[in-house]
């Protein structure tokens, strides 16, 4: 999709497919941390300890941190997806007004006294055409139905 919406829909997926990103390379960062204390605990126990529980409380954090800014882009990303679901629905509401306008509203009906089969009369006199049953029949168009329906110009 072309439109400002769409690209800023692809924008929040393309972030939400970082951050997984990033939570999958934490995941790697802390497989190493791991083969790091299983290989030197036994040599230095009181740093490789020490070590660890840093890393723990680094992991701990970045972890939050990586939630949280999961959680922020996903609701972002349905955000703009009700922005895109809402411009839909004013659309079909828009359509549905105009169609019902149409279905309620009457067609105009031409009746006509004058005698169709010319071959009989040699010409039509003023006297012999008569009113015209024709009615004009116009609906009035309710707009307000239509003040979900624009152009926007930025995020709202």
């Amino acid at each position: 999709d072309a439109s400002p919406r769409g690209s800023a829909m692809e924008q929040k997926k393309e972030g939400i497919q970082k951050i997984l990103g990033d939570i999958k390379t934490s995941n790697e960062r802390l497989g190493d941390i791991i083969a790091y204390c299983e290989e030197n605990f036994e040599a230095n126990p009181p740093e490789v300890t020490t070590q660890t529980k840093q890393y723990a409380s680094d992991a701990i954090l970045n972890a939050a941190y990586q939630a949280n800014q999961g959680a922020d882009a996903i609701m972002s990303y349905f955000d703009e997806q009700m922005k895109e679901l809402d411009k839909i629905c004013s659309n079909v509401d828009a359509l549905s007004v105009r169609y019902q306008g149409l279905q309620t509203s009457r067609k105009n009906v031409y009746a006509s006294d004058v005698v169709r089969n010319s071959y009989k009369n040699d010409k039509v006199v003023k006297e012999d055409v008569g009113e015209s049953k024709r009615q004009n029949n116009r609906t009035e168009i309710d707009f307000s139905a239509l003040d979900s329906v624009g152009v926007s110009f930025g995020d709202s």
